[in-house]
């Protein structure tokens, strides 16, 4: 345990023991102060010292456990103190220090200095600290608190900042996995169904959404959600939320709901959690439709993910009789025989299903419910699957609907750099349906080169569709046009054609929008500077678009900053916040925020996104670091050791 390391001298070979063995000299050491002999090196003089050091953090936490019951309201102000500190108290690391210290036990001889140290880290401030980082998070990075050392206190708080109505869902979901990790499940699904008839009454798509992030909404009685809800047909926010999180029972309780969930199971992307893939009133249909697994890994995990699936059908469902309704739900009964079809085909194939065999089962989807949404993406996104025997396309339109509709987009891909034939096609489309069917296809394979060949056409085309339709098809975009999620942000000096101008005027905001996301690294910024500075498309994917590009812009000194922020303010009112990561993970530096911005940041910070503020307080974390004075120094000053 005792190694030589440098010639002549010894130490422990163990990190933690050198760190103890250095608290408690440091304690056993200090100086006594009575008055009229008062002398620096005191106890809380050296905690000041090396609580002040962010690499002296595991001394300080040793140090503070050899203080006696005595000292601990005295400790408790120290950690106040520095948690208020100008400019140390901007960083993470005095709340993280006084949350380890009631982790630690440190403080439970003195019940007051528990509930002023658990006081000082429940403020609003405190509490965003006390959250794990965005970019670096991982679930062991939240602190737990033991409710006895003022956890109970904490998360009484935390509870608060998530229920009011300026939490956005990006610091909302931090503070859920917070939350859950210092309370029980019985104690949190208390507090949430109480929360119905407290800060979120009269919103219940809030309430609803809170408890998804909590764990409550799968875990509460259908009773006592429904005592909530009552009995008027459920709004699409609170259907919508129901439904990712498999509540179907709180949905199938009338007709017209049943009806409002199989448009929104057809009408939006299936790339929800399949935690409860097999199950009922769905069953096999999200993986059978799922685009998230269709198109990454050439469907592997497709194939994967549905043979889970299907054994779970088999042995829980298949065999049961489905729960009577009040009421015909044709749809459930339907997607049933399908899954049994499915688990019947995956039964034959000892590799799973062929691509042509998985294609057949998306055209019965056409057959039965007609060329909606989620099955039009699906057909797309297996055209990415090569089939077993290669057979040269046969010449087929996009709109002919005698044709299988998977045959159609297959041939469609084929035709990606043919302008003539997606002219032609585009001429035939006379409704909202036509175009739907003809957009989805066409952005999903066409270049920018086709794309500027025919923009009038275009332009006129997106202006034509409905609000409803465009809606629909923007909700799909994310898939359609960067599949994976795989955007590209790049910064200008590493791509050659990054940032340039748009070759020619577009004529309109929606067709702009589609371009700049269609290839962000190269028209994203002309895009967003030409057209939507001021404003534009009423949708979640443009507010993310304009937020992000403004971020990017402002990084590159291509907007002023006031400007950027202005924007990301109204964006991030709107819901926009997620996509900035993108644009900071792909630059090749660091992102580093001027000092002015960081600052406006920090003292407005339920304006802006989370992870915009977490990088204006790695600013303050920088600059606290500077300021930091060597123990050693501060020892040497203050004669810590000299008689």
């Amino acid at each position: 345990m005792i190694v030589p390391r440098i010639q002549g001298t010894y130490e422990f070979e163990v990190q933690p023991l050198r760190e103890y063995f250095a608290a408690r000299y440091l304690y056993d050491t200090a100086s006594y102060s009575p008055p009229g002999k008062e002398k620096t090196g005191t106890k809380p003089d050296r905690f000041d010292a090396i609580a002040r050091n962010f690499y002296w953090l595991n001394v300080v936490r040793f140090f503070s456990g050899c203080f006696s019951k005595g000292e601990l309201l005295d400790l408790a102000d120290r950690i106040k103190e520095l948690i208020g500190d100008i400019a140390l108290g901007r960083s993470r690391h005095p709340v993280m220090l006084g949350a380890m210290l009631l982790a630690d036990w440190v403080f439970t001889q003195s019940p007051k200095a528990v509930v002023e140290v658990a006081g000082a880290l429940s403020t609003r401030d405190a509490l965003r600290r006390l959250l794990p980082d965005t970019m670096t998070y991982r679930g062991e990075q939240t602190i737990q608190i033991p409710a006895r050392c003022g956890g109970s206190e904490i998360v009484h708080k935390a509870f608060e900042f998530l229920g009011e109505k300026y939490t956005r869902r990006d610091l909302g979901r931090r503070l859920a996995a917070f939350i859950n990790a210092n309370a029980t499940s019985q104690e949190i699904d208390a507090r949430w169904l109480a929360m119905a008839q407290g800060p979120v009454a009269g919103d219940p798509a809030r309430w609803l959404w809170i408890g998804s992030e909590l764990g409550s909404l799968s875990r509460t009685d259908k009773i006592a959600i429904m005592a909530i809800m009552g009995d008027d047909p459920l709004a699409p926010s609170d259907l919508s939320i129901l439904c990712e999180a498999g509540r179907y029972d709180c949905v199938l309780t009338s007709d017209v709901n049943a009806a409002s969930m199989r448009s929104y199971v057809l009408s939006e992307p299936s790339s929800r959690s399949h935690s409860n893939a097999g199950a009922g009133p769905l069953y096999l249909l999200p993986v059978l439709l799922s685009w998230e697994f269709l198109s990454i890994g050439r469907g592997r995990f497709a194939t994967i993910e549905l043979s889970e699936a299907v054994k779970r059908f088999k042995s829980e469902y298949q065999s049961i009789p489905q729960p009577e309704l009040p009421f015909r739900f044709d749809f459930r009964q339907e997607t049933f025989d399908l899954s049994r079809k499915i688990a019947a085909l995956l039964e034959e194939g000892a590799e799973g299903l062929s691509v042509m065999t998985w294609q057949n089962l998306i055209e019965d989807c056409r057959i039965l419910w007609g060329e909606q949404p989620a099955i039009l993406a699906a057909a797309n996104a297996i055209t990415g699957l090569r089939p077993t025997t290669r057979i040269r396309p046969k010449q087929i339109d996009l709109l002919d609907r005698n044709q299988p509709i998977c045959s159609r987009t297959r041939f469609a891909k084929s035709q990606t750099k043919n302008l003539r034939w997606w002219r032609s096609q585009l001429a035939e489309t006379k409704d909202d349906n036509d175009k739907l069917v003809y957009h989805m296809s066409y952005w999903n394979f066409v270049s920018l080169d086709i794309i500027f060949g025919m923009i009038d056409e275009l332009a006129d085309s997106l202006d034509s569709l409905s609000p409803e339709k465009w809606s629909t098809f923007l909700n799909f975009i994310h898939l359609i046009i960067e599949p994976g999620y795989h955007y590209y942000y790049v910064s200008g000096h590493s791509r050659t054609n990054a940032n340039q101008p748009l070759p020619r005027q577009l004529g309109s905001p929606r067709l702009a929008l589609l371009v700049g996301i269609k290839d962000r690294a190269t028209y994203g910024r002309s895009v967003f500077l030409d057209y939507f500075m001021h404003g534009g498309p009423q949708h979640s994917v443009f507010s993310e678009f304009r937020q992000s590009q403004a971020f990017e812009a402002a990084l590159a000194e291509a907007l002023d900053w006031r400007v950027a922020l202005t924007i990301i303010r109204s964006t991030y009112s709107e819901g926009a916040a997620y996509h900035l990561a993108r644009v900071s993970r792909s630059r090749q530096q660091a992102v580093i925020l001027p000092e002015t911005v960081s600052q406006q940041i920090l003292g407005n910070a339920k304006d802006y996104p989370v992870l915009l503020w977490e990088l204006a307080e790695n600013i303050a974390s920088a600059n606290a670091r500077k300021a930091i004075r060597p123990v050693a120094s501060v020892a040497k000053k203050e004669r810590w050791f000299l008689e």
